[in-house]
């Protein structure tokens, strides 16, 4: 066999090898995760939409958002008790929902921010 046949029939068995690796890593991958799922991680995800002030903010979807990492990855089940939860109100902010137009005498604060602001590590019913 001549030098060339030699190099190409090694990057063709590299080639061959790699790409049968990624496939049993798929194949492994689904089996022992079949819970995560694009519907899964979407359950257990945040939703968001475009907004007037700031590039993006939290869709109103009034609804209890959890966050548990075990239970998105199918290690706990789904009715078992979360580790955080919070509740995005119908207007996209956290906590219980509330009236747009502020009564008299109301003090309200709005503060705009990511992550920081949020901090989905305070339990739902700390108040400052």
């Amino acid at each position: 066999m001549s030098q060339p046949t030699k190099r190409r029939t090694a990057v063709l068995a590299v080639l061959v090898l790699t790409a049968l690796g990624l496939v049993v890593s798929e194949i492994a991958v689904r089996l022992l995760f079949p819970f995560n799922s694009p519907d899964t991680v979407r359950a257990y995800s945040l939703d968001y939409e475009g907004s007037l002030f700031t590039r993006i903010r939290f869709a109103g979807v009034n609804r209890l958002v959890e966050v548990d990492p075990d239970k998105a990855w199918g290690v706990k089940p789904a009715d078992a008790e979360s580790e955080r939860s919070f509740h995005i109100n119908a207007l996209g902010f956290r906590g219980p929902s509330f009236s747009p137009r502020k009564p008299e005498g109301m003090l309200r604060v709005f503060v705009l921010g990511g992550s920081s602001v949020f901090d989905q590590n305070v339990s739902a019913g700390a108040r400052c």
